[in-house]
């Protein structure tokens, strides 16, 4: 390299790639990953397993994205069975938007259940719409993750987007 190139880039101001550190971890079958921002000095956590993800105080299953679930129920452990429109004040209040932009299905194969009644369960089915056969979701190690979660620092668990 030539003395001019070298001096040029010693004037340049020195950005880093990255203040944020990612690690993952295996919890009972599910991924814990936490992002500690060193300039904030926050750590961020995303948990989740397959086609679950853990945000903002609820479980949400991921279904195939044509899916339209907007009249889906489900049964936790066998118990009633429960339309998924009925959570849609508590998830709205949870900084939830419940549709997206697709006005052919505002669903987005998406299936949102607060945490508060998932609290011990083992099993979902959901039924995505009257007729179809009911999937089957196992919530074995959910709470083990979220605890290891809060033991490792996470100020938020499945707030921010990635």
């Amino acid at each position: 390299m030539s003395l001019a190139l070298l001096l040029a880039l010693a004037l340049l101001p020195y950005h880093p790639v990255s203040d944020v550190t990612v690690r993952r971890y295996g919890v009972d079958g599910w991924v814990l990953e936490l992002r500690t921002d060193s300039f904030a000095g926050r750590t961020d956590c995303r948990v989740t397993r397959g086609h679950l993800s853990y945000e903002r105080q609820a479980v949400v299953f991921h279904l195939p994205p044509r899916l339209a679930t907007f009249d889906a129920a489900y049964r936790i452990d066998g118990g009633r069975l429960t339309p998924a429109r009925d959570d849609a004040a508590d998830l709205a209040a949870q900084g939830f938007t419940l549709s997206d932009d697709d006005l052919d299905n505002p669903s987005g194969g998406l299936v949102r259940i607060p945490a508060r009644r998932l609290e011990g369960a083992k099993l979902v089915q959901i039924q995505p719409r009257p007729g179809i056969k009911p999937l089957r979701f196992k919530l074995d190690g959910l709470g083990a993750s979220l605890d290891a979660a809060h033991r490792l620092g996470c100020a938020e668990i499945g707030t921010t987007d990635r």
